[in-house]
């Protein structure tokens, strides 16, 4: 849908706490020529999960 929209590329910033968590993303784009900015903050973490 993305590419219908125009879009042809994405940056994107992420940083990571020392733990290796994601603790915040930037993400900058052009859709239908408008310049659009979505920002996406983690906290409060609960305890890690176990998979098997």
């Amino acid at each position: 849908m993305a590419k219908v929209q125009g879009l042809t590329g994405i940056d994107l910033d992420q940083w990571i706490d020392a733990q290796g968590r994601t603790r915040y993303v930037e993400e900058r784009m052009v859709l239908d020529g408008k310049a659009v900015v979505a920002k996406v903050a983690f906290r409060d973490f609960g305890p890690a999960g176990t998979f098997v």
